[in-house]
């Protein structure tokens, strides 16, 4: 349950930060050219699984009812259960298609890279076409371009920074606790090679 709280607050603070810094960019409320919370829903589901889904969703809930006005319940339902279930489909289906196992063993760039792609594409379509099923828009894939570009930048721009922080931490503390372990493989998927990861298995594959 404490995943989950911490997933939450981790969205919500990288919502509201987005909206301090990168207001310029925003296409709509829930939409911008750079949108920096993207990289919450990958991080979250790559390391907690379902918890970290969970977590998105009930983050994206409560800034849907703080910058939402008029919105019925069953439209913001539909939009948090699609911000927790688009990264949790694009980590599956990375995992899948490359055949790695659950405990991100081996997982490396590359695979960060597509996972990252499919996730922006999968968001950005179901997003779109939850507005457009609830008649927000009149149009199902008006902001579907803005939206993936956004989550892109959004995503790529934190990982980076998470992997040079990770990088920093690495050369005073190699990881080799179970604890650790998850965070180890998701900072070798961002090129941090000097991590050497436990073998562990996740939460998410219980």
């Amino acid at each position: 349950m404490l995943s989950v709280l911490a997933v939450s607050l981790a969205w919500l603070v990288l919502f509201e930060l987005n909206e301090l810094v990168f207001s310029w960019a925003a296409w709509s409320v829930h939409i911008g050219w750079i949108f920096l919370p993207a990289a919450a829903r990958l991080g979250a589901v790559l390391m907690l699984g379902w918890r970290g889904a969970l977590g998105i969703g009930l983050g994206s809930l409560m800034t849907s009812l703080m910058t939402l006005d008029g919105v019925s319940a069953e439209m913001l339902l539909m939009i948090a259960l699609v911000s927790g279930l688009s990264p949790w489909l694009a980590v599956v289906l990375t995992l899948r298609w490359f055949g790695l196992q659950a405990s991100l063993s081996g997982f490396g760039a590359i695979h960060l890279t597509v996972c990252v792609l499919l996730y922006a594409a999968i968001n950005a379509i179901l997003h779109n076409l939850a507005f457009w099923l609830a008649g927000s828009v009149g149009d199902p894939f008006a902001g579907a371009v803005p939206m993936f570009v956004g989550d892109l930048v959004g995503a790529f721009l934190v990982l980076y920074l998470i992997k040079s922080a990770l990088a920093i931490y690495a050369r005073r503390r190699p990881l080799c606790s179970a604890r650790e372990a998850t965070i180890g493989a998701v900072a070798s998927g961002l090129g941090t090679s000097v991590y050497r990861p436990c073998r562990f298995r996740p939460a998410w594959d219980r």
